[in-house]
């Protein structure tokens, strides 16, 4: 399953409301992201970017604002991976 597949799966759940894996499956994205280097973790420019998002979606984790963190995932974190 791709990454991309995988935020799918993710943003499906938030719309279900089947909310108790959602932080986990957010946390496996990211550690698959840097793992396999899909985005230019060299880039300190992407980088930042890419842990700004982190930081943003945790944020709505906490705060649990979910449409937040499906559009976050949607508009910023599916465009990193292209």
């Amino acid at each position: 399953m791709t990454l991309v597949e995988k935020i799918d799966n993710i943003q499906k759940a938030i719309f279900d409301y089947e909310i108790a894996n959602v932080a986990g499956n957010i946390v496996s994205v990211f550690q698959e992201t840097i793992d396999t280097q899909t985005i230019d973790v060299k880039n300190p420019q992407v980088l930042n970017q890419f842990n700004q998002l982190m930081g943003e979606c945790m944020s709505a984790l906490q705060n649990k604002d979910y449409l937040l963190l499906a559009d976050l995932l949607e508009y910023r974190m599916k465009p990193m991976l292209k």
